[in-house]
């Protein structure tokens, strides 16, 4: 049998990789995002904190999971407060664009939530959550299998959510017969200026196969919510991604993501990092 050469043999992976972008995908941690506004209140077990926290915030808590399970968009946005705002700019009106095309691109999703503290603040009732999350994507090339994990502090206020901030993030998305077991070695935050490392290790031995990949660090605004770029793939010669980022002179928050595409799956990990002054 005639032997591929390495672009012969990844062609297949770059074909429906190529399809997926041309999609314009929600991001993973949109996903995760989106997901941690609809808290499972029966998940909440850690500590024992749901039985003391006060009825407004498992109310809300316990309506908002309700509302998310059914996909029912109206109800969810009757329980977020006509001037909501997230910490990454999104406004009520642009956080419902999102969810619509989260719940129309994603037919399975699963969370638990688990409520880590709160406490009442003059603002309202000031809770910290950790969500994970685990959801399918299908396509007519593929299925795409989601993981994250986010935590995220919310305000409510007279039963309503009014703002969120996401602390971290952890997502990977996978697709195909084998998908490549990724590490991730990255900080969740990084004083500006500095330099950092985001390396992705492909720990099994790859034999004769080839990688592609690539590395990106996207701003979060609520344009890139909302879209994704295309990335630019190179072949490999290590088994994995290993590089070197600098932090920002001003404080900020970033995504960065590492994709490893092998002909016989891909993955790609997302992880926000902090630049803190």
């Amino acid at each position: 049998m005639r032997k591929l050469l390495p672009a012969q043999r990844l062609a297949p992976a770059i074909r429906w990789f190529s399809f997926r972008s041309r999609r314009g995908a929600l991001p993973a941690l949109l996903a995760g995002m989106l997901l941690s506004l609809a808290a499972s209140v029966q998940a909440q077990t850690l500590n024992g904190l749901d039985s003391a926290a006060p009825a407004e915030l498992t109310g809300a808590i316990a309506a908002m999971d309700e509302a998310a399970s059914r996909q029912d968009v109206e109800q969810v946005m009757a329980l977020i407060d006509e001037d909501f705002m997230h910490a990454d700019g999104l406004t009520r009106d642009r956080l419902q664009q999102a969810l619509e095309g989260l719940w129309e691109r994603y037919d399975e999703l699963t969370y638990t939530t688990t409520l880590d503290s709160w406490q009442q603040s003059e603002d309202g009732i000031v809770a910290e959550t950790t969500t994970e999350i685990a959801g399918l994507q299908r396509t007519d090339v593929r299925d795409f299998q989601l993981l994250a994990t986010v935590t995220s502090r919310q305000t409510y206020r007279n039963g309503l959510l009014v703002q969120q901030e996401t602390l971290t993030e952890d997502n990977r998305l996978s697709s195909g017969t084998n998908p490549p077991d990724l590490q991730v070695q990255a900080p969740d935050s990084v004083p500006t200026t500095r330099n950092f490392a985001f390396d992705v290790i492909v720990p099994e031995p790859l034999g004769d196969r080839q990688l592609l990949g690539t590395a990106m660090e996207e701003p979060i605004t609520p344009d890139t919510y909302l879209s994704s770029p295309r990335p630019r793939l190179e072949l490999l010669n290590a088994g994995g991604l290993f590089k070197t980022g600098r932090a920002p002179a001003l404080s900020d928050s970033r995504w960065i993501s590492g994709i490893i595409i092998r002909e016989d799956g891909m993955t790609t990990v997302t992880r926000r990092i902090r630049f803190t002054q």
